[in-house]
């Protein structure tokens, strides 16, 4: 009879936990159990008692709020593990984009346009000089006046270190404290041309109007950025060892589709993300895309790779019309924040059970929130546990 859970030992659980995770994405072999990959972000912070403006600025604070949450639910992995807005490490430098509420309990971030669509011609000739010439003084305004002193420059490095062994620090305690196989991924990301512009750099508006001004020069600008970040981080799935505590190796979020026509993913976005589907089958490892909006209309373009490879995570599709359209893929989501916040425990169950037993009970299915569970609102502490502990117990 093989070992429950709560008999089992950290190293044994993570381990346990893992292989959940490998087995729902090969989709070779029945799963003990589906599992479940826990979309918590700011909800964690408030559910613990703390305040959003604190915790992105005391890694301490965040750590503890990530670990309480951890410990009361027991989810089989998360999405984030707190340091996705490290407000302490930019202040420093100045100019952040974040809008903190605390009596809301809400955060946000500001569209930004700190490239400019003169920059195009510089990223084309040189990237690197451009990072350090114009973006990082625009960026970071602080850190590139005279004014700034040795004892200001030594506070940056200080938080920078914190930053750094935040990841590792926390990664550790949800493994030896929790049994959870953090991260969630293991190979670090360059990123996409298209999706670093618009998120980080050019903004959505920015990018929505390069593509219809200016369309030459963004797509120039993508393939320059891609070949110091996407194509460096390619060589290196291809080269590097799986990790023995991972779930997957690569995460990457989508959001960039949403602001395409399919003319224009053909055109500005497949290039690049084909490369990184190809490694991954290439190389034999595991991703997982956080696909933000609707992917519906690129779903075609998974269609032609083999299994045991893809977990795809969409916010806005039904998970049974997926599974129709993409047999080949694992498929991540299913938990509507509309029950989670508003129904009872008993309903919220009813939904997963349903879930489980038609698309999960021979793999190719982990669970996971269909939003960010972001505001306190999201969902019922009693939903949240009810559903952990169902999806942890329940073996069809």
């Amino acid at each position: 009879m093989a070992k429950s859970e709560k008999d089992m030992t950290m190293e044994e659980l993570v381990k346990y936990r893992r292989q959940l995770f490998i087995d729902a994405v090969e989709m070779k072999k029945k799963p003990d159990r589906v599992p479940h990959l826990g979309n918590v972000y700011f909800w964690a912070v408030l559910d613990s008692g703390h305040k959003i403006s604190e915790s992105i600025r005391n890694w301490d604070i965040m750590a503890e709020c990530v670990l309480t949450c951890q410990k009361k639910y027991g989810f089989d992995g998360l999405v984030s593990v707190g340091s996705v807005i490290p407000a302490a490490l930019v202040d420093p430098w100045g100019g952040h984009s974040y809008v903190v509420d605390d009596e809301k309990g809400t955060i946000n971030i500001l569209d930004h346009e700190r490239v400019r669509a003169e920059d195009y011609d510089m990223i084309i000739e040189d990237l690197y000089k451009y990072y350090w010439e114009v973006l990082f003084p625009r960026r970071f305004p602080k850190a590139f006046k005279s004014s700034m002193t040795i004892d200001d420059f030594k506070k940056v490095i200080d938080e920078y270190k914190k930053f750094i062994g935040y990841g590792g620090r926390i990664s550790k305690d949800l493994r030896e404290q929790y049994g959870a196989p953090a991260p969630l991924h293991c190979i670090p990301s360059g990123g996409i041309g298209i999706e670093n512009l618009l998120a980080w750099l050019r903004g959505i508006k920015g990018v929505s109007s390069d593509l219809r001004r200016i369309p030459d020069k963004l797509e120039a600008a993508i393939k320059a950025m891609d070949a110091k970040s996407l194509d460096p981080w390619v060589n290196n799935l291809k080269n590097v060892e799986r990790n023995e505590f991972a779930a997957f190796d690569v995460r990457i979020p989508l959001l960039a589709h949403n602001f395409l026509s399919e003319k224009q993913f053909e055109r500005f976005y497949w290039p690049s993300f084909k490369k990184l589907m190809d490694a991954v089958v290439e190389s034999g490892k595991m991703a997982h895309f956080y696909i933000q909006g609707s992917f519906k209309r690129f779903f075609d373009y998974f269609k032609d790779y083999p299994k045991g490879h893809f977990a795809i995570y969409t916010e806005l599709e039904d998970l049974y019309e997926v599974r129709k359209a993409l047999p080949n893929v694992c498929l991540c989501g299913g938990i509507p924040l509309s029950l989670l916040g508003n129904a009872k425990p008993d309903e919220c169950v009813a939904h997963v059970k349903r879930l489980i037993d038609d698309l999960g009970k021979d793999g190719g299915l982990i669970l996971s929130e269909d939003k960010m569970v972001s505001y306190l609102s999201d969902a019922k502490p009693e939903n949240m546990k009810a559903v952990c502990d169902f999806i942890r117990d329940y073996r069809p």
